[in-house]
């Protein structure tokens, strides 16, 4: 019987690890947040305004593409107001 299950425990284990592989590249939207400083909940709400960097949904989980962050980071950023009398 032990033999039974040992390829399904290996195939879950390839598996595990060809879908890890295949997110690296992306970060979970809680994460995403987090890592802005942000709720997860106003990440949500961006989402659906369409507001903030292209999101892809597999199922009912949110991730961001590293390279689509930083870029939607970088539209972000704004110069600093020139000072009185300069």
């Amino acid at each position: 019987m032990a033999g039974f299950f040992v390829p399904k425990i290996r195939r879950a284990i390839v598996t595990m690890a060809t879908r890890t592989a295949l997110l690296d590249d992306y970060t979970p939207e809680n994460e995403a947040a987090a890592q802005c400083h942000n709720s997860p909940r106003t990440w949500q709400r961006w989402r659906r305004l369409g507001i903030g960097p292209p999101p892809t949904i597999i199922g009912n989980r949110v991730y961001y593409h590293v390279d689509d962050l930083k870029a939607w980071l970088r539209k972000q950023r704004r110069e600093a107001p020139n000072a009185v009398g300069s």
